[in-house]
């Protein structure tokens, strides 16, 4: 596949990616993770913890914004009940409880939903929200329309995630205040890719979605299953995971191959500047770079969410405030290609 993906990236990008005019949602948001696995996660996001992404700041003052959308994006709620497929081994799955704990959290004071009110101004800020993911079990999830609910069927899981999409939007509809700094957007499906099983459950989903007069995001890794047929499943929007981290087998390569395919079917990008074992010090960099006019051009004819795993934008002020303004001026179109020892484009 490897093979593959060089012959991609030679062939070069046609600016055939999403743009998000298409839908009329904003472009250059963020992925906001609350709970996870790893030491110290972020359950609720709080104003001194996304003042770094809504403006930009030189001095530690505000002067100007910075992303425009946000995706909060639920792993868990407490430690060790997750509602993300792939930290389920981890400690439990999450129950009805969880869930919605999890509407509560979004909406719980002076955090989440409510920091980002704090700190919009008259430019409304697009929100997206994660729908838990219902794993296939036989434990009683919990009662639901009177009687106890298993995950074994696809209608049993529909009919959670049903409820949960209404719950969520009866609580949005009695905030209504919110709606004035924030436009909720619609829901992200959580899993990266698509199961064989989850096949009928994601189209039902975002069918489900449409008819609430909302819209459905995918984050998906490139190359994972559903990824070239992403409109078969009823999303709205999509962006390609690149997959290209800095210290695994792949090169920079991918994330040309990568921007290729997602011209070719029509998806966004996301931007990855993580934090870790996996990550060397110019994976961002050449993200970065290759989204230039004279490369594959996604900077300024792609839809792009952005990641930052293992930190936040507050840490990447106060530890590297040169990356910090490398991404304010990426997402204001003004960047301009930095080199790095042993570059080799």
């Amino acid at each position: 596949m490897y093979e593959r993906v060089r012959e991609l990236a030679v062939e070069g990008s046609i600016y055939g990616y999403y743009h998000p005019a298409a839908q009329g949602v904003q472009n250059h948001i963020c992925v906001l993770p609350c709970g996870g696995i790893f030491e110290h996660p972020i359950y609720k996001w709080t104003v001194s913890d996304l003042k770094y992404y809504v403006k930009y700041h030189a001095g530690d003052q505000p002067v100007d914004s910075m992303f425009n959308g946000f995706v909060f994006k639920g792993y868990s709620v407490e430690k060790g009940r997750y509602m993300h497929p792939l930290h389920a081994a981890f400690g439990q799955q999450a129950n009805r409880q969880d869930w919605e704990q999890w509407t509560e959290s979004l909406f719980a004071p002076d955090t989440n939903l409510k920091a980002l009110y704090a700190l919009a101004d008259d430019s409304p800020l697009d929100v997206w929200v994660s729908i838990p993911y219902p794993f296939i079990d036989d434990k009683v999830f919990g009662e639901l329309h009177g009687s106890a609910l298993y995950f074994d069927t696809t209608e049993r899981r529909f009919a959670a995630i049903s409820w949960w999409i209404d719950q969520f939007i009866a609580r949005w509809h009695a905030e209504s205040y919110l709606s004035q700094k924030l436009h909720f957007r619609g829901f992200l499906w959580q899993r990266e890719s698509i199961n064989e099983y989850d096949d009928e459950l994601v189209k039902r989903t975002n069918a489900y979605i449409r008819t609430k007069g909302f819209l459905s995001l995918w984050l998906p890794y490139y190359a994972s299953y559903g990824t070239t047929n992403w409109k078969d499943f009823n999303f709205d929007v999509a962006a390609y995971h690149t997959n290209y981290y800095g210290n695994t087998m792949y090169d920079y390569q991918w994330v040309n191959a990568v921007s290729y395919s997602a011209s070719y079917y029509n998806t966004g990008i996301q931007m990855i500047y993580g934090k870790g074992p996996i990550y060397n010090g110019t994976h961002h960099l050449d993200h970065f770079n290759l989204g230039l006019p004279e490369y594959q051009g996604y900077m300024k004819h792609s839809f792009i969410v952005y990641q930052f795993p293992n930190q936040t934008m507050k840490t990447i002020y106060s530890e590297n405030i040169v990356d910090y303004i490398r991404i304010y001026m990426f997402i204001k179109g003004l960047y301009t290609k930095i080199p790095y020892p042993n570059m080799v484009y």
